[in-house]
Order: C-alpha cells, then sequence, then structure tokens
C-alpha cells in the first residue's frame, strides 16, 4: 500500500460558457463568453449588424439558447419573457441598452420584413466544433454539413441530432441518428435551404 499518497488531478478541457446570436447579423452563432461580456461585444463578435436589413431592435432571452433546437425562435421571442432592447440606443452609447450576457441567453435580432431566417444558409449549432451558419449548397446533408463544421467535439451526442426545417408557416423537427449515418446503418438527410442543424450535449 502506498503511505501519504500524492495525487495531481489536471482538468483536460472545461465546458465553456456561450450565448447564441441569430438573425441580422454577419456571422450568426454561438460564441463562447470570456470573463464579463455585453451585448456589444457579443454583436461584435458577430462580425457587426446587417444594418441594411436588421430592425432597430433586438430580443435577448435568457437561458434560452437549449431550447432553440425544439421551438421556432419566434415562438421563444413570445413565450420566453424576452428583453426587447433598442439597437439605435444600443450603437448610440447608451449603457443602459448595453446588457451583460450570460451563459445559454439567445440574441436575436429579426430582420425589417420579419423574417427569421436566411433562406440562403444552413446552420450547424450545438456540440460541433465550428457552429455557425454555412452557405446552403445543393446535395448538402445533415453529416456532412456536421463535417463541415469541423465534426463533433468531445461532449457531442449525435445519436440525438435534430434538423429543424421550416415548412410554410411552421417548423417541422426531423429527428437523425447521425452516429448510424455515420456508420452506414441508417440515410442520411438531404438539407434545404435554412435548415437548422443541432447537435445536443452528451448526458455523460
Amino acid at each position: 500500500y502506498f503511505v501519504n499518497p500524492v495525487v495531481n488531478i489536471s482538468i483536460k478541457e472545461y465546458r465553456s460558457k456561450k450565448a447564441y446570436i441569430l438573425g441580422e447579423v454577419k456571422k450568426p452563432g454561438p460564441y463562447e463568453i470570456k470573463g464579463e461580456m455585453t451585448l456589444l461585444a457579443l454583436i461584435s463578435e458577430a462580425g457587426g449588424i446587417n444594418s441594411d436589413k436588421a430592425a432597430n431592435y433586438a430580443f435577448l432571452l435568457r437561458n434560452q439558447a437549449e431550447k432553440i433546437k425544439d421551438h421556432p425562435i419566434k415562438q421563444l421571442v413570445e413565450k420566453g419573457n424576452a428583453e426587447k432592447i433598442d439597437l439605435k440606443k444600443l450603437l448610440s452609447g447608451d449603457p443602459a441598452a448595453n446588457l451583460k450576457i450570460k451563459n445559454s441567453d439567445l440574441v436575436y435580432i429579426p430582420s425589417k420584413e420579419g423574417e427569421s431566417i436566411s433562406l440562403s444558409k444552413i446552420y450547424v449549432m450545438g456540440r460541433v466544433k465550428n457552429p455557425k451558419a454555412y452557405d446552403f449548397q445543393e446535395g448538402l446533408t445533415a453529416l456532412n454539413a456536421c463535417i463541415l463544421a469541423g465534426g463533433f467535439d468531445p461532449f457531442a451526442a449525435p445519436n440525438r441530432a435534430t434538423v429543424t426545417r421550416k415548412v410554410g408557416e411552421k417548423e417541422e423537427i426531423i429527428k437523425i441518428n447521425l452516429e448510424k449515418v455515420r456508420d452506414g446503418k441508417e440515410p442520411d438527410i438531404l438539407l434545404k435551404p435554412g435548415d437548422r442543424i443541432y447537435i445536443p450535449e452528451s448526458r455523460f
């Protein structure tokens, strides 16, 4: 047996804190929160606002980011106690509008026309190495989109992946086991413009 053993424990990887920003910004997607992050800093990380397309307000939904895989953004805004922020005040330097961003926050900047998703893009979100919006390409599948996003990260659960698709005025959620797709045991899904792929976090 050991007498007074010394045990060194090192943490190999931390689960980073993230917030999502979607809608009319140049690079929508999740962003890591480093230290104290403000709304203006998050918008800056996302490349800024599409000023010619964006409405003059934004919505901040606290602790709602994980729900975007199951619910349309407009529904979350209507039912999720969203804080409405005047972007003119924010961009003019009003400190009251520059709210602090916390883990799992969701920021949504709608377009002037009220359309929530650019139909020229597909979105790969959740536990992939480079989650963000990608240009839609004919023939692109769910698994190939995840490969395009750098592949799954160590905490991913690709067996519980979902694809959210706009069908008319509603959104359809398609469940897909990307582990079985990768192993050739299930067919892949051919993506359509505006599709959102979400890879959840493993429960273990």
